[in-house]
């Protein structure tokens, strides 16, 4: 008989299936309680007929995602601006309740990026060029094809086209600090976004709260990616934001 415990080993990987289908945790969690659901209205004799619940329990979130996928395609006919999916912020601590799933997505094929070390060098670097507003050195550390994407919603100001080229993704961001001042990046926190090194900015004066990562491959950052849509925002970890 189907009890919790028989999905409970298998949650990290059911979420990051709908995650990576839907780009909304709370989606992917819907669908895998529903996946849930569905094993516990089987007769006995039909669970007793599933060789394989991992993958009885995929099949079945990967069928409800793609139903919440359609009613989310009709919904971003009006969405304002690029879209990215729901940001999964985590530390790199083992009792994490996000590590597990972060994990799992990250298991999913990726374009080469680099190592995490490396990634918090590049960050740092960012960091400073944009502060100090140094914008030779900043397109230095952008490949020329970089892009910028910020996903709002028209929910906070943003960028609401792909910014294309160095040059003017470093424009962009060191515009940005110039008509916020640095606060927003000096109070920056370090966290991991979807397994890569990103930071969580808290909304001071104009500068809307953001979850931001800087994708780096091959010793450059290929691209930058922003969210600011308070909506996929509400997820943060608590203890980032100030009591």
């Amino acid at each position: 008989m189907a009890t919790a415990l028989d999905i409970e080993a298998h949650r990290p990987h059911l979420i990051a299936v709908g995650y990576r289908l839907t780009g909304s945790r709370s989606d992917a969690a819907d669908a895998v309680q529903d996946a849930w659901l569905r094993l516990r209205q089987l007769t006995d004799d039909q669970r007793a007929e599933i060789r394989d619940l991992r993958a009885w329990l995929t099949t079945a979130v990967g069928r409800l995602c793609l139903d919440r996928l359609r009613s989310a395609a009709a919904r971003r006919e009006s969405y304002v601006g690029p879209w990215l999916p729901e940001p999964l912020v985590s530390t790199t601590a083992e009792d994490d309740p996000l590590t597990a799933v972060v994990r799992a997505v990250a298991d999913a094929p990726l374009p080469p990026r680099s190592d995490l070390d490396e990634q918090q060098r590049m960050l740092a670097n960012i960091a400073d060029a944009i502060i100090r507003g140094d914008s030779a050195t900043l397109v230095s550390l952008l490949h020329p094809d970089a892009v910028l994407i910020s996903n709002s919603g028209g929910m906070a100001p943003a960028a609401r086209r792909v910014v294309h080229g160095a040059d003017k993704v470093a424009r962009l961001l060191i515009g940005l600090a110039n008509r916020h001042g640095t606060n927003w990046l000096t109070k920056a926190i370090p966290v991991m976004v979807n397994g890569e090194q990103g930071y969580w900015t808290p909304g001071i004066g104009r500068a809307a709260e953001a979850v931001t990562v800087f994708s780096v491959a091959d010793g450059l950052v290929v691209g930058c990616y922003s969210v600011l849509n308070p909506a996929k925002l509400s997820r943060v970890p608590g203890t980032l934001r100030p009591r």
